[in-house]
């Protein structure tokens, strides 16, 4: 896969999990079978623990970073395939599938996204849920979840084969901060926001 430049990257990301809002909403049906069972399974879990607002960050929070380290460690990278074991040739035609499969997997989870906030949206606009309350209930966390969601996976199509080190470096620096800001909001501004537009 050929490296894109950062911006590219960036523009590619916002494109497939746009692409996935459209399928969502496109596809109701077959996102009400693929993911209805998920979500009433997450909903009856936090039913049953009622957790603090805290305990809410630090779960959302876990869930985000473990869901973005993957997106940026999957797949061995050349550096790590090329070496006395491997001649170069195969290093190269190897790094070349490694680096498809590492651009698949933010692409999926970019698509997959997507396509649950919008019908989760779609879902509970159709129970009688103001859109404003629902728009307030999102966009406050989402811009800094989809931020870091969007620079992880382009990361990921613009460096596929940058190493471990490097990447795990921008999971610490400009990805999880976002995260933690996210997580925080979540649990305590967006409920608040959500509650005073549901008029």
């Amino acid at each position: 896969m050929q490296k894109l430049a950062w911006g590219a990257a960036c523009g590619l990301a916002l494109f497939l999990l746009c692409l996935g809002g459209v399928l969502g909403v496109a596809f109701p049906a077959h996102m009400a079978r693929l993911a209805a069972p998920v979500l009433n399974r997450v909903i009856d879990s936090a039913q049953a623990v009622r957790p603090g607002a805290l305990a809410f960050a630090a779960l959302v929070l876990a869930k985000n970073s473990l869901v973005l380290f993957l997106v940026l460690a999957a797949g061995p990278s050349y550096a790590r395939l090329k070496g006395s074991f491997f001649r170069s040739r195969l290093a190269a035609c190897l790094s070349k599938v490694t680096d498809l499969s590492v651009a698949l997997f933010p692409a999926v989870i970019l698509l997959l996204n997507g396509a649950v906030l919008s019908w989760s949206v779609l879902l509970f606009a159709r129970a009688g849920v103001p859109l404003k309350a629902l728009l307030g209930g999102i966009l406050p966390h989402g811009v800094f979840e989809f931020a870091a969601l969007v620079m992880a996976s382009a990361l990921a199509f613009c460096q596929p084969g940058s190493s471990f080190k490097d990447r795990m470096v921008f999971f610490l620096q400009p990805v999880f901060p976002l995260l933690v800001v996210a997580a925080l909001v979540e649990a305590y501004i967006s409920p608040v926001i959500m509650a005073m537009l549901w008029v």
